[in-house]
Parts: structure tokens; C-alpha cells; sequence
């Protein structure tokens, strides 16, 4: 289902690995920025990435066990902690024609998301 998701990204780019009309398999450049909203890395997702290995790579990319938020436009923030939300991630990124195969991403530590999506939601106020 993955493959299916990410090869389904029209990309615009002409880096290496962008999906240019079926021309092998799409990668997605994550860049993945702290609470503090300083770029941490980039990240280039192959189309066979599983949630266990995009988990391993935010993990490394943060320093301890993490998860992922994104805003898909709306201006809210959705968490991404299991393969679930992972492929309503992906699909998301599928669908959006805006996003040419990159997309950012904050990563938070293993169990923040309550209290950084409650800090959120009190400056909204």
C-alpha cells in the first residue's frame, strides 16, 4: 500500500529519484525540523519505506525514540505514531497537488504529541 501511495507522487523536480511520469520508484524529501523550528535534516523516503523504518529514521534524525506532526493546510497539526497515520500521511501527501514530492515535517519525542498538541490549542485562544 505504501508503494502504491508514494509511486503515485507527480513530482516536479529533477533531482535524483523524482517520480517524472512512472520513471521508477517515487521518493519524498522530508525535511524534518525540532519544536524550536530549526531544520534538523532531510530525509528522502524510498516508496517501500515502512512506518518501522520512517520511525528509525526520525529517531536518529532527533536523537531518541519519535514521532512525527504535519499541518496539511489546514493550520492544523496531526500526529503520525503508528503505520495508520503514517498511510494517512502518505495519502494526504498523495492527494495534495501542491506538495512536488517534498514535504516538512516536526519531529517530538515518543509521547509529547498531548502536551505540544494541548500547548497548541491554549495559544489559539
Amino acid at each position: 500500500m505504501i508503494d502504491q501511495l508514494l509511486s503515485s507522487l507527480t513530482c516536479c523536480s529533477d533531482r535524483p529519484g523524482a517520480n517524472k511520469g512512472g520513471q521508477g520508484p517515487a521518493t519524498l524529501l522530508i525535511t524534518c525540523f525540532n519544536e524550536a523550528d530549526k531544520e534538523i535534516t532531510d530525509l528522502r523516503i524510498p516508496a517501500n519505506t515502512s512506518w518501522s523504518e520512517m520511525q528509525d529514521m526520525i529517531t536518529g534524525a532527533l536523537g531518541e525514540k519519535a514521532i512525527f506532526v504535519y499541518d496539511d493546510g489546514s493550520g492544523d497539526d496531526f500526529p503520525v505514531r503508528d503505520e495508520k497515520e503514517f498511510l494517512g500521511f502518505l495519502g494526504m501527501v498523495r492527494s495534495n497537488k501542491n506538495v512536488h514530492g517534498e514535504y516538512d515535517i516536526m519531529l517530538l519525542g515518543e509521547g509529547e504529541w498531548e502536551r505540544y498538541d494541548k500547548e497548541q490549542k491554549a495559544m489559539r485562544r
